[in-house]
């Protein structure tokens, strides 16, 4: 979210209220209203912080893909808690940061890999909060015989929020589909992720359908 500062050097004619409301439209956060607008409910402060909760959640599920993808080990690191577990299931288990040191060697092994995450659904508890988010990862092994493995799962993800900072605590990853050069690998997901009720995400959340 843009400092108000730099929304009164932007647009220093107006009151700020008004000044700030277009740019957090465009960065994704509607502005708090602290009174009714054309009949609309003033935002209270447990929808505010809602709000900024889960765009700062956001933003940190993108520096983490951004860290693995531009080889930036600091900026991974700080997406996990100094104690936060992770268990990739068949992969690795064991501490985030720990996590950040095995992939590293992995992905260096690798022509280039691309992370994307997407449909994130984020529930905020004061400063505590769980995600469920979709990840795609696709890696080019080194030639001469280059392939593309794409992975396509799910992070099931708990924050704690200290001094304004969100980081993971716990993370589960579920693999939904695996193939190699367009070709399926149906022995790859993983047995937590299922088409009902039965998922991981279940019991993980209390997500509303």
């Amino acid at each position: 979210m843009m400092p108000r500062v730099w929304a009164q050097k932007l647009m220093p004619q107006c009151h700020w209220k008004y000044r700030i409301e277009p740019i957090l439209h465009l960065s994704g956060i509607p502005p708090r209203l602290t009174h009714g607008v054309n009949g609309a409910k003033p935002m209270s402060d447990s929808e505010w912080h809602e709000l900024r909760a889960q765009q700062a959640i956001r933003d940190t599920l993108y520096r983490y893909c951004r860290g693995l993808d531009r080889m930036d080990k600091a900026m991974a690191y700080a997406v996990f808690s100094e104690t936060c577990q992770v268990n990739y299931h068949g992969m690795y288990t064991g501490s985030g940061h720990g996590f950040v040191d095995w992939v590293w060697e992995a992905h260096a092994g690798m022509q280039r890999h691309s992370h994307q995450i997407t449909n994130c659904l984020i529930e905020v508890d004061g400063s505590r909060a769980t995600s469920e988010s979709y990840v795609t990862v696709a890696l080019w092994t080194k030639p001469p015989e280059t392939q593309e493995i794409v992975c396509k799962g799910r992070y099931l993800d708990r924050w704690q929020c200290d001094n304004g900072h969100w980081s993971i605590v716990q993370r589960e990853h579920v693999l939904d589909l695996q193939s190699t050069n367009g070709v399926p690998d149906i022995s790859a997901p993983n047995s937590v992720g299922s088409r009902d009720s039965q998922d991981a995400s279940y019991g993980f959340s209390r997500f509303k359908s």
